[in-house]
């Protein structure tokens, strides 16, 4: 087998998507991606092909939408919430009552969705038919009591894929809870030195094996960069980074990126590892993992560059689209959004 990690990008297909779609309107799993299209669609594309495997309508493309292999849910801006089935695109149920924006991940068989902002609680709702869950403690999804100014600084409630866990911190506190989602337990409460604030859509908290990586904020004027564990161990990987702000997270094999403004940093997914600091000709605006440890760095100009462990460049593509976003399947791919178009880029 070839070493995809050393080898450059190239664009495998591409699809017009006929409008610019949001960076949360795009969501993979193993085997599966969905993504907006027009103006009220939704589509499951082959991964490998970009063939449509099924479309349907929904009020808006301006939500937040989650999948994984059974399941596919959908949040609109409008409000309401919609789970189809992975596999045709069937409507299982839809809920029109929650109005809540931005925030929606899956855990185990609930649906935690959270307030817009900061203004509106974070709700359980059950998978099954989309109906609310009440938290045992009220206390786990109050509603920050915040200055206006703040409510653009949030975290988003992060679920561990394949277990009930769902992390999350109260804005103004340093303390991050797991939560149980599947029967609303405190498993635990966790200061993990500052806050993990993000601003508006920033991506400052990663799921990895075992736990979560968070970007926090420690109030001088920096950022730490931490792994907080299942158990609640908290391992520093990086501390005092003075940056303008981290645009996005991701975790390739057993490393950690996170970007700056001007440069991507890498380091591994344990404490004490060396961390490389790796200079870009443009602004970061997304990242996605690459084989081998390598990271897929998408620039604000068109392009985008693989850059190894070491921090030296692997690969360069000159033209995909002017990148929104990039996910990954986990498959060896990385898809790309921008200007109304995916693309899937593939090793040469």
């Amino acid at each position: 087998m070839p070493d995809v990690s050393q080898a450059p990008p190239v664009a495998r297909w591409r699809r017009s998507l006929h409008q610019s779609v949001d960076r949360n309107v795009v969501a993979s799993a193993k085997g599966v991606l969905v993504t907006g299209e027009r103006s009220s669609r939704l589509v499951r594309l082959d991964p490998a092909t970009g063939d449509a495997l099924w479309e349907t309508r929904v009020e808006d493309l301006w939500g937040v939408l989650v999948t994984r292999g059974d399941v596919t849910v959908y949040l609109s801006q409008a409000g309401t919430l919609t789970c189809f089935s992975t596999a045709d695109g069937s409507l299982r149920w839809s809920r029109a009552a929650y109005r809540h924006g931005d925030f929606l991940t899956l855990a185990g068989d609930h649906v935690v969705a959270g307030g817009w902002r900061g203004y509106r609680p974070m709700e359980r709702l059950r998978l099954a038919d989309g109906l609310a869950d009440p938290w045992p403690d009220p206390s786990w999804g109050a509603a920050a009591d915040l200055p206006r100014r703040r409510r653009w600084e949030v975290t988003w409630p992060a679920g561990l894929p394949g277990t009930p866990l769902v992390a999350t911190q109260p804005v103004g506190t340093r303390d991050v809870r797991i939560v149980d989602v599947s029967d609303g337990r405190l498993v635990h409460c966790v200061d993990v030195g500052g806050e993990v604030r993000g601003v508006d859509r920033e991506r400052v908290m990663a799921a990895v094996a075992g736990g979560w990586v968070l970007v926090v904020d420690d109030g001088a004027g920096t950022r730490d960069v931490v792994r907080l564990g299942a158990d609640g161990a908290v391992a520093r990987l990086q501390s005092g980074t003075r940056v303008a702000g981290a645009q996005d997270v991701t975790v390739s094999d057993d490393r950690l990126w996170w970007a700056v403004a001007d440069a991507v940093w890498s380091a591994p997914l344990t404490e004490g590892g060396e961390c490389v600091r790796v200079p870009v000709p443009e602004r970061p605006v997304a990242l996605a993992g690459w084989p081998g440890g390598s990271c897929v760095v998408a620039l604000r100009g068109h392009g985008a560059v693989v850059v190894d462990p070491t921090g030296r460049t692997v690969g360069r593509l000159a033209d995909p689209p002017r990148v929104q976003t990039m996910v990954g399947t986990g498959e060896g791919r990385v898809h790309v959004v921008g200007n109304g178009v995916i693309a899937t880029l593939v090793a040469d």
